[in-house]
């Protein structure tokens, strides 16, 4: 797969998708009652200190999934406006944008882990048929910087992360994509556009353009969403209704993240390939376990 700065790009997707819904799925079959019940006590400290860790960092992949889809558009108008430009081209390149996204988006991940933190609001007793020791009940409370002045601090952080996070990569995708179609119908582009090299470059293009629209509509609400909540933060009704919204575009998030494996694999041959390689030594691995045993046996 390693073979072009797209699918340097992609990999990273890959790997924001594949953790980010690795904590989806530990939040969804290990929930546990932060008040405790009859006979189980409320999580430790430690616990809820590891689920808000894991929760900023699927916070800042799935922002960096956003950023680098924008880079996989810019990358091929790049490609497309300069072939020439190996350099624009290679993996490396590729990883360098790869790595830069993730330590700008760890930054504000960074940001949205401290601006909580846990204190003990209570003490859990076990019901007398459940015999155990007392335990200590912990809850989330923001820190003191954050709610200075009304949460002002917070107010910024919820409207940084709306606007850098995800209005302006939803803005720039399509743009790029523009530039990018615009490129590839320009009159010198048409013989080009008739070689086999072209029909690859095109595919490419409609897996920009599928990035794009996915991201439009699952991203531009939550920074709506956002900026709305920063404006209107102690309004109970809002708050409500702007849950509803972020809950509907987490699901969407989830079914495109589902969607992103078969799509490379319609769109591009090293992926096709790739995946023909895995599956063709899984298999010749069996026939040869196999071998070995019936041979022992």
């Amino acid at each position: 797969m390693m073979t072009s700065s797209v699918n340097s790009i992609m990999i990273g997707i890959a790997l924001c998708d594949l953790l980010s819904m690795c904590n989806v799925i530990k939040t969804e079959y290990m929930t546990v009652n932060p008040m405790g019940t009859e006979c189980t006590p409320p999580p430790s400290l430690i616990r809820m200190n590891i689920d808000w860790l894991l929760t900023s960092i699927q916070n800042g992949l799935r922002r960096c999934s956003s950023w680098l889809g924008v880079l996989i558009a810019l990358v091929r108008y790049l490609v497309i406006s300069n072939i020439m430009n190996t350099r624009v081209a290679s993996s490396g390149f590729g990883f360098q944008l790869l790595s830069i996204s993730f330590l700008i988006s760890s930054f504000f991940s960074a940001l949205f882990f401290y601006q909580f933190h846990f204190e003990q609001i209570s003490v859990w007793n076990p019901d007398a048929t459940c015999p155990g020791p007392s335990a200590p009940v912990y809850g989330q409370s923001c820190n003191k910087l954050f709610e200075m002045e009304q949460g002002l601090f917070h107010r910024i952080q919820l409207v940084v992360e709306g606007v850098l996070g995800k209005i302006m990569p939803c803005i720039l995708l399509p743009i790029l994509t523009g530039l990018l179609l615009l490129k590839l119908s320009a009159p010198e582009r048409t013989a080009f556009r008739n070689s086999r090299f072209a029909h690859h470059q095109d595919r490419i293009t409609s897996l920009v353009i599928y990035i794009a629209i996915t991201y439009l509509i699952t991203e531009f609400p939550l920074g709506i969403v956002y900026i709305i909540d920063a404006i209107w933060h102690n309004d109970p009704v809002i708050g409500q209704s702007t849950k509803k919204v972020e809950i509907l575009c987490n699901t969407i998030f989830t079914l495109n993240a589902s969607l992103h494996c078969l799509l490379c694999f319609a769109m591009s041959t090293s992926y096709r390939k790739t995946v023909g390689g895995v599956l063709s030594f899984v298999k010749l691995k069996k026939k040869t376990t196999t071998s070995i045993v019936s041979r022992i046996t």
